[in-house]
């Protein structure tokens, strides 16, 4: 039943009293004298002046119950907070306010502590009017009457939503980072402005670990600021970031080394010092990145060990075909002497068949000793395994091991594959070494007199009748129409500057196309140089 404006402000009243009670011992004379005071209010009643003017306009709610739990007073702060009046209040219980999910035990535990006379604190889930959720921080405060009894109960409630929420939010987004960061594959630290480390992900604890509990951090700076020739307050003063800065670690025993790439990153916060709340202090903290890169590493070793061991075999190549054909030579020079000697013995009108045949026949023999010679030097090439070949991926690999040819030579590669081409079958050694012919004639080709530029253009397509076709566009002077077919012969070169050239390059071209069921196609004249394009039947081909 709603209380009477008469019951309402009885129990004001008694409220009134509570908190005259509730005044701590020593309370200076004219402080009593000023709650002594009174002026009238809105419902009419003469409450202490202090009380109205600190509780009545208090932006914290504060409610006053009796030694049961009714609620005797509120102030306008706690109406505002439930949505209630403070008639629809008073002579209810604050479990009125309760939204249901507030665990039992928190009831009980608040219950048990006031009863007892303790002062309690703690969390709320309460409804407001409307049916709302909010949460409240209270705080309980038991008043004692003459004879030590709870007669009264002060309670101080405060909004505590919006602080919940937030908190939650950053709890959230921190635990969000936390996971991305110790999860990405790389070795994550923020250090502050004196070295220190911060924050760091679970690969970084792993490598420190790894390093015997030494700090990455200290390690890889030492290493990025002796290979950039800088130290950490030149880098803080000015700012200055670091990309891609390549460190090796060495770990204890036979472990295999590992290689790192080191970024920095400079980023700025707001200092949280209290006496820096109001100018806003900014601290300056490194963002260190490594990225394990030792595969990387390891394939790039291995390229280059591999490019140089292809030099070294070249070279010993053309070595050993240099003193073949230098013994060859030799071996030829008898018979044409003989030849020679034939001829001149004729030219003075000598008529001896004998000797002429005598002499004829030691030509045969010494030119048919050379040609055999010559043929037992030929090297034997042994049919390679057939495999799934992706042009695309064959041709990045002989770019990998071309690229220092280009830079020296000062030509601009284009590389401009479809995303997706369907494999062939064919012979993986014998398709690189027709890209790299095609390549090495592209540069010669720039490098003749009447080249408009120096620019090279690879691409990858796929015809509708399964087929792959590689093209590649070069800005030479082109070929002459009449050559368009004699190219392809053994030992025909057509190079002005390029000396020294066996004319070979596009023969074996022609023989690994034709090994592999492909055709070449050259436009001569195509944007004031030439276009190769190679087609390349997809699935099993070639005659193996």
């Amino acid at each position: 039943m709603q209380p009477t404006s008469n019951v309402a402000k009885e129990r004001m009243a008694e409220a009134l009293s509570a908190f005259m009670e509730a005044l701590p011992e020593g309370v200076p004379q004219e402080v009593l004298d000023a709650l002594g005071g009174s002026i009238l209010t809105r419902d009419g009643i003469l409450p202490p002046r202090l009380f109205y003017e600190v509780v009545e306009e208090l932006a914290v709610a504060i409610s006053i119950a009796d030694a049961n739990g009714y609620i005797l007073y509120c102030n306008p702060t706690f109406e505002n907070l439930s949505g209630y009046k403070i008639l629809e209040l008073i002579g209810k219980q604050h479990s009125l306010l309760s939204y249901k999910k507030t665990p039992v035990e928190v009831y009980h535990d608040l219950w048990h502590n006031i009863t007892s006379g303790k002062k309690w604190n703690g969390t709320l889930l309460n409804k407001r009017k409307d049916g709302s959720p909010y949460l409240a921080d209270l705080t309980v405060v038991p008043v004692f009457n003459g004879s030590n009894e709870v007669s009264y109960f002060i309670g101080i409630h405060r909004d505590v939503t919006e602080t919940m929420e937030l908190k939650r939010k950053l709890t959230n987004q921190k635990k969000l980072l936390e996971s991305i960061i110790d999860d990405a594959p790389l070795i994550m630290s923020v250090l502050d402005e004196n070295k220190n480390v911060i924050v760091e992900n679970h690969g970084y604890k792993v490598l420190m670990a790894d390093l015997d509990s030494q700090e990455p951090a200290e390690f890889f700076l030492d290493a990025v600021f002796e290979a950039i020739d800088s130290d950490f307050d030149t880098l803080k003063q000015k700012r200055r970031n670091f990309d891609n800065v390549e460190v090796r670690v060495d770990f204890e025993g036979n472990r295999t080394p590992k290689w790192y790439s080191c970024s920095g990153t400079w980023i700025e916060s707001i200092s949280d010092k209290v006496d820096h709340y109001y100018d806003a202090e900014m601290t300056n903290g490194l963002l260190l990145i490594c990225n394990d890169i030792t595969k990387r590493r390891y394939h790039f070793e291995q390229a280059k060990t591999n490019a140089i061991k292809a030099l070294m075999a070249e070279k010993q190549m053309i070595q050993g075909i240099s003193e073949v054909l230098n013994g060859a030579v030799f071996q030829l020079q008898g018979p044409l002497n003989l030849v020679s000697a034939a001829s001149s013995m004729l030219e003075r009108g000598a008529s001896d068949p004998l000797t002429l045949r005598t002499m004829l026949k030691q030509v045969q023999e010494t030119g048919e000793e050379a040609l055999a010679k010559l043929k037992a030097c030929i090297p034997h090439v042994s049919n390679e395994a057939k495999s799934s070949i992706n042009i695309n991926e064959l041709v990045r690999e002989v770019l990998d091991i071309t690229t220092e040819k280009f830079l020296t030579e000062g030509v601009m590669l284009n590389w401009q594959p479809i995303p997706v081409v369907p494999s062939i079958t064919g012979q993986g050694n014998a398709l690189r070494s027709l890209v790299k012919n095609l390549l090495d004639n592209a540069i010669t080709a720039i490098n003749e007199p009447g080249a408009s530029g120096r620019e090279i253009t690879i691409a990858t397509e796929v015809l509708e009748d399964d087929v792959v076709e590689l093209i590649i566009t070069d800005n030479g002077p082109g070929v002459c129409p009449e050559d368009r077919h004699k190219i392809f012969e053994p030992f025909f070169t057509d190079w002005k500057k390029a000396s020294g050239k066996s004319g070979m390059g596009l023969a074996i071209v022609q023989q690994v196309l034709t090994e592999h069921d492909g055709t070449i196609d050259i436009t001569p004249g195509f944007g004031g140089g030439a276009r190769v394009r190679i087609c390349l039947p997809v699935g099993e081909n070639g005659a193996f």
